[in-house]
C-alpha cells in the first residue's frame, strides 16, 4: 500500500489493519490435535469469535486454511511469530492483554 495515496480508499485500509494479529489453523489436522480447543480458549479470552476483532480493533482472531507450520501441533501465529503450544500461546496472548508498563 502507498502510504502517500490520500484517496478514502488507502485510509479505510489503514484504520482496517489491527495491532495484533492471532492467526490459527483450522485444517482437520490441527484441529484433532487440540487446535479446536485452543481456538475456543483464545475466543473465551478475547470474548470475540473467529474472524473477528477486539471491541478496540486492537486485536484479530483469524483463521487460516493453513499457516504453514505443518511439523507444529496447534499451529499459531502471534504478529506473524509462530508459536507452539497451548500454554505458550496462551501466555502471548495475555501479554497482548496487559496495559504497556504494568508487570507480569
Amino acid at each position: 500500500m502507498d502510504r502517500q495515496d490520500p484517496s478514502p480508499y488507502a485510509v479505510r485500509r489503514r484504520k482496517l489493519v489491527p495491532d495484533h494479529r492471532i492467526r490459527i489453523c483450522r485444517l482437520e489436522s490441527c484441529l484433532a490435535d487440540g487446535g479446536q480447543e485452543l481456538a475456543e480458549a483464545l475466543e473465551a479470552r478475547l470474548g470475540i469469535r473467529l474472524d473477528e476483532r477486539t471491541a478496540d480493533g486492537a486485536i484479530s482472531l483469524e483463521s487460516l486454511e493453513c499457516v504453514g507450520l505443518c511439523g507444529i501441533k496447534q499451529a499459531v501465529t502471534i504478529d506473524d511469530e509462530p508459536f507452539m503450544g497451548r500454554d505458550r500461546v496462551l501466555q502471548a496472548v495475555e501479554d497482548l492483554l496487559r496495559p504497556p508498563g504494568s508487570i507480569a
